[in-house]
């Protein structure tokens, strides 16, 4: 579990910094995302091939999930999927739709949502992968 324990430090520290910056900052980030959908079609393209590429890693490249693992082994290889079927759609679907889709999570309600879903997550994924807290589940 070495690996799967490594994986739940990083992203957990990594979904705690940003899921708290984009809490305390989500007008700023709203707009930047807002821009960065209409304006940067090329960018956005190299990015979502990245995204499918890290989460074939994800899935791929840590413990098998399938067997009685811990929660957040299980937890890193959904975001590898989450990842996986993302960067899929992203692919396919015209970049109108795209913009039209993620336009409606560029709300505040929505934003402040997912920022602090990232940090309960992330908070329990460092926890769980410095072994600070065992869980029986």
């Amino acid at each position: 579990m070495e690996n799967s324990q490594f994986l739940a430090q990083a992203i957990g520290l990594f979904m705690t910094i940003v899921g708290l910056v984009f809490l305390f900052r989500s007008d700023y980030f709203i707009e930047k995302f807002k821009s960065f959908f209409k304006n940067n079609h090329q960018l956005r393209l190299i990015l979502v091939i990245l995204e499918l590429l890290g989460g074939l890693f994800l899935v791929l490249g840590h413990e098998n999930n399938l067997s009685p693992a811990p929660v957040y082994a299980k937890l890193i290889s959904l975001f590898g999927w989450l990842m996986i079927i993302e960067g899929i759609f992203n692919l396919v679907v015209s970049d109108e739709a795209i913009e039209d889709f993620y336009s409606k999570f560029m709300q505040k309600g929505w934003f402040v949502g997912f920022s602090i879903v990232s940090v309960l997550v992330g908070v329990f994924l460092w926890i769980q992968g410095f072994g600070l807290v065992e869980l029986g589940f």
